[in-house]
């Protein structure tokens, strides 16, 4: 199931978001519970409401809400349900050495980058790149680039530490250092066989 990120007004209760009704009832949530709503390895305590527009594609989130989780604006995230937690993701983040995150910090990717994000657009995951400089382990938060499908150029910005770290350059100590702080991140290594 999708769901579109839009932002509420600026006087929009910060502990609340709204959701599509079909969507509310499809997750069967309950107006007077207070919700995990989790990016990646952050969250952030929430009310859920049924939204009363005809909208049927969109969460409204307050700006506190989206800073607080390194939120993208309109993007478009699966969400899913377990228990009292809600999530938007997967979030993705791919480890690449300094000259192909260099590259894509200058408008010119690696092809393999392009296919990534043109298959995200399918997939619906928060996305990023990232090099091993980009992780520091005294936050929830890593540097990285992702594609702005609405002004189709690569943008930078702080991201959540993602559920999938993909390291694409074989940094082992970095990667086993993140999945000891966060005991659910799911590790894949690409091994290059030369």
């Amino acid at each position: 199931m999708f769901i579109h990120i839009k932002f509420l007004t600026k006087n929009s209760d910060s502990k609340t978001c709204f959701i599509p009704k079909d969507i509310f009832n499809t997750l069967k949530l309950k107006e007077e519970i207070k919700y995990g709503l989790h990016v990646g390895q952050l969250s952030k305590k929430v009310y859920v409401k049924p939204n009363k527009d005809n909208d049927s594609k969109s969460m409204y989130l307050s700006q506190d809400i989206v800073n607080k989780l390194c939120l993208l604006f309109d993007i478009t995230l699966n969400i899913w349900k377990k228990d009292n937690d809600i999530y938007l993701g997967p979030v993705v983040g791919i480890i690449q050495n300094s000259r192909y995150v260099a590259a894509i910090k200058e408008g010119e990717p690696h092809i393999s980058a392009q296919i990534y994000a043109k298959e995200n657009r399918k997939a619906h995951c928060l996305l990023y790149f990232l090099t091993p400089r980009d992780i520091s382990y005294a936050h929830n938060k890593l540097h990285g680039y992702y594609f702005e499908y609405k002004d189709n150029k690569w943008k930078e910005k702080d991201f959540p530490v993602p559920d999938v770290i993909y390291d694409r350059c074989s940094v082992i100590d970095v990667v086993e250092n993140l999945s000891k702080k966060y005991k659910t991140l799911q590790l894949i290594t690409h091994i290059s066989h030369n």
